[in-house]
């Protein structure tokens, strides 16, 4: 996870208010890397990124980085991958956090200058948008489809709203001191709003996923409770189904929980462990999909940006044909040891994309 001496972090991303996926989605666990070096080394050129934080994606598959460690914004066409630039009129000393897109305008949140500066998709015509200078810390936003920017304050364990009409923010969650019961937050990072006004925060020092209804002073734990578990929790991201796409920096993973699910599903980076392959993840601190379904997710340790692909969608149910005298081969392939299982696995399925499925009761996940 983010040193504590990097002062603080940021998730960046913008995702459309429509998204819908399919119940069955499963994405492929080898992912391509979109920008960044294979061995995981950070740059300063434009193929290489250096702790980068937020991501987001425009409706036409424009790829957006919050490159932080190089105080850069990234752009990177995604139908044309060669075309990439860092907006140029971005101030060096600055520390670019977070990023969103909100008609067809772009949003950087810039931490330590404690603004969100506004600009055209390209980088020009940049103002000014929001003051946030009455914040401790701030990291991750969110805009409402009101235009109204939510802010994630992990200095002063807060989230706040800051209204289209209004120069001030109204804390919308947590009472400005850190602990664990459920009107309070400990480092939020990651914020996500629905249609009606529901808030999702990413409660990273809590090891949980809180909610809060309009209007309410205590938050709704849905998921790191006794039941359910995550790992430093930085960015979350709720679809039309009401399922939570969530980044777990300390298991290097990414998890699907559905609504009022005891259980999660490990999606991509399964093995729990952080290295370079691109079959794993460093410390992941945010996600975005692109216009056909496909997930990004920005590998803030490894310093780069995977690609990984969504498969079709799975028979709900893979009965195979078998003739009457068939055989097999008698001596048989390992395709996943106990170094990388670590877990009694009791029970597996296999979907027609060739998708294993293994139950790891102990830990209550789905892995696949």
């Amino acid at each position: 996870m983010i040193s504590e001496y990097l002062i603080l972090i940021i998730l960046v991303r913008k995702i459309s208010m429509s998204t819908r996926l399919s119940l069955n989605a499963s994405w492929n666990q080898n992912g391509t890397i979109v920008i960044g070096s294979p061995n995981g080394m950070n740059g300063t050129s434009l193929a290489q990124l250096s702790h980068p934080v937020g991501i987001t994606i425009s409706d036409d598959d424009v790829l957006y980085i919050a490159d932080t460690g190089n105080h850069r914004v990234l752009v990177v066409d995604l139908n044309n991958s060669t075309s990439t630039y860092a907006i140029s009129n971005l101030e060096q000393s600055d520390l670019h956090y977070d990023v969103f897109i909100f008609n067809t305008s772009l949003h950087v949140l810039n931490s330590n200058k404690k603004r969100v500066q506004k600009m055209s998709l390209n980088g020009s015509n940049s103002v000014t948008g929001t003051n946030l200078s009455e914040l401790v810390s701030p990291i991750y936003m969110f805009i409402d489809k009101s235009g109204n920017i939510y802010v994630s304050d992990a200095g002063s364990h807060q989230a706040f709203v800051f209204r289209s009409n209004s120069t001030h923010g109204s804390a919308v969650a947590g009472n400005g001191t850190n602990g664990t019961t459920y009107e309070q937050l400990n480092r939020p990072y990651g914020i996500f709003v629905n249609d009606v006004g529901t808030i999702y925060v990413a409660d990273c020092g809590n090891n949980r996923i809180m909610k809060w209804t309009s209007r309410v002073q205590s938050g709704v734990c849905v998921v790191g409770d006794v039941l359910t578990k995550v790992y430093a929790p930085t960015y979350i991201i709720v679809d039309e189904n009401e399922y939570m796409y969530i980044a777990e920096a300390d298991k290097s993973r990414i998890t699907r929980y559905a609504p009022d699910s005891t259980f999660s599903v490990c999606i991509v980076g399964c093995t729990d462990i952080s290295r370079i392959v691109t079959n794993q993840l460093s410390s992941p601190h945010s996600l975005a999909f692109d216009s056909h379904g496909s997930l990004y997710v920005c590998d803030w340790g490894n310093h780069r940006v995977h690609k990984f692909e969504l498969l079709n969608s799975p028979a709900a149910y893979n009965q195979p044909k078998i003739v009457a005298n068939q055989t097999w081969d008698q001596c048989g392939n390992t395709i996943i040891n106990g170094t990388a299982l670590k877990f009694y696995p009791l029970g597996m399925f296999i979907d027609s994309n060739d998708t294993i499925y293994v139950a790891d009761t102990n830990n209550k996940y789905i892995r696949i």
